[in-house]
């Protein structure tokens, strides 16, 4: 993966032939619409699968799982309906490969703070993705010490 394909999916939509300004503006009021705090994550876990291999945590992930909550709640108050079968399962996939099962946590776990969240238009099959908006995020238990 290129670095600037690194991250971690929130979110899922069903494709669309056409992104077009109304659902975008739908969704741009929905990311406006978010209220977390920034949120520490640690990927841990090494977990390679049939088809790639991707950095994973061992641990519920708080922080990133409020962040979650809050964006699929947004989703639901617009009428944006997630793809059909997926759930929210933090991990960064590193590599895409054909092989054997295999898991190991890792002596170094790789984490940061995320401060922000983006809409990221992804073209179907044509590893193409554009960012569309970024939104900090500094909501969320932040408000209550202010």
């Amino acid at each position: 993966m290129r670095p600037e394909h690194l991250h971690i999916t929130l979110a899922i939509l069903d494709d669309v032939a056409a992104f077009d300004s109304p659902f975008t503006d739908r969704l741009m009021a929905v990311g406006a619409a978010v209220r977390a705090a920034p949120c520490d994550i640690l990927l841990d876990r090494e977990r390679a699968t049939t088809r790639s291999t991707a950095l994973c945590p061992v641990g519920r992930q708080p922080g990133l799982r409020a962040l979650h909550g809050e964006l699929d709640m947004a989703m639901k108050r617009a009428g944006i309906e997630q793809r059909d079968g997926w759930a929210f399962s933090p991990h960064m996939t590193l590599f895409y490969r054909d092989g054997a099962l295999a898991t190991h946590d890792l002596d170094q776990p790789f984490g940061w703070t995320a401060r922000e969240f983006v809409l990221i238009h992804s073209y179907l099959g044509l590893t193409r993705h554009d960012m569309v908006a970024r939104w900090p995020l500094r909501g969320g238990d932040q408000l209550a010490l202010l």
